[in-house]
């Protein structure tokens, strides 16, 4: 019988041997997914709900890449090389130093929040700090809804309220609007049009449906059609419109969303292009960031000039949006 010391030295090296087993696992299981993305994407639900914390798989091999390389067969590391380098290059650009900004005659300042459980006067405040032209709203309570339309009439004369289940659009504008607002439930917007600079500027309020439902019955399940079909239905009737397009709000789904492409393929994501960090909209268990949800896309001729995330959600499960754009 080995001394009990040998034993637990040849029990430490089968851990440590089981571990980096277990790292280069994790790594080749995460290159395959890559793959599985790539030529299968959405179309299974399980590489949907996977995309939703994509980000955090990736960190975990930027953080195993500097553990491995102790170990022997140094080479595979190149399975936890591939995820990391994939994070550090689509994030690294919005780590840089922003551009200078020119001097712009006219701009429009908007303002998106999905207030949830948010408190009126919290709402107020981050609206009376951000000083926005266009203020829209998403997921408001009928409360809300009255309080904060009698703490800014006077400043927004310009109001657009429509109630869903309870909830409710809301746009505040110093802007008139040149046409009447309009409403798509099922599609998942508010639609409204200002004049900027003499031209039509047709805002998105967007809030499209959250692919994890809770319904009243316990359990939790995953509808990710219904985001996908709301996003067909918004991207159509943008396409309609002449002139200049804003969407923004919560889109409910993250940057690595096979849908994500589909909207940059004809907007610029005002974070990519003005943004700086990762600008994770969406908290959890608090005030912990864990994802980007809410988005500014705008259309050709809508240059953005900055877009700012706030560092706190203050009650609900959200950050606001402050976007600065001005007209080609």
């Amino acid at each position: 019988m080995l001394p009990w010391r040998v034993n637990m030295r040849l029990w430490l090296h089968r851990l440590l041997q089981f571990s980096i087993f277990a790292l280069d696992m994790y790594g080749v299981a995460l290159v395959l997914l890559l793959v599985l993305r790539g030529v299968i994407g959405e179309r299974w639900p399980v590489i949907a709900l996977i995309n939703l914390f994509l980000h955090f798989l990736l960190a975990t091999s930027l953080i195993i890449v500097p553990l491995r390389l102790f170990a022997r067969r140094r080479w595979l590391v190149i399975f936890n090389l591939i995820p990391a380098l994939l994070l550090v290059v689509y994030y690294a650009p919005n780590f840089l130093p922003p551009s200078a900004r020119a001097a712009e005659d006219t701009s429009i300042r908007v303002f998106s929040y999905n207030v949830s459980g948010g408190i009126a006067d919290v709402i107020e405040s981050f609206v009376d700090e951000a000083d926005p032209d266009v203020v829209l709203l998403q997921d408001v309570n009928p409360g809300n809804v009255i309080r904060l339309n009698d703490a800014f009439k006077s400043r927004y004369p310009f109001v657009a309220i429509n109630m869903r289940d309870l909830r409710a659009w809301v746009t505040f504008s110093r802007l008139p609007f040149v046409e009447p607002p309009y409403r798509d439930g099922d599609a998942g917007y508010q639609r409204l049009t200002v004049e900027v600079e003499g031209q039509p500027l047709t805002i998105y309020n967007v809030h499209l449906r959250s692919p994890i439902r809770q319904p009243r019955r316990r359990g939790i399940y995953f509808n990710f059609d219904a985001r996908g079909a709301q996003l067909g239905l918004l991207r159509a009737a943008a396409a309609q419109r002449s002139g200049d397009v804003l969407l923004m709000g919560d889109f409910n789904l993250t940057e690595w969303s096979d849908l994500y492409p589909r909207i940059v393929a004809g907007y610029v994501d005002a974070h990519r292009a003005r943004g700086w960090g990762f600008g994770f909209t969406r908290d959890a268990m608090g005030e912990i960031p864990i994802a980007r949800i809410d988005y500014a896309f705008s259309s050709a001729n809508l240059r953005p000039l900055s877009i700012r995330t706030w560092n706190y959600s203050a009650g609900s499960d959200h950050r606001p949006l402050l976007a600065e754009f001005v007209l080609n």
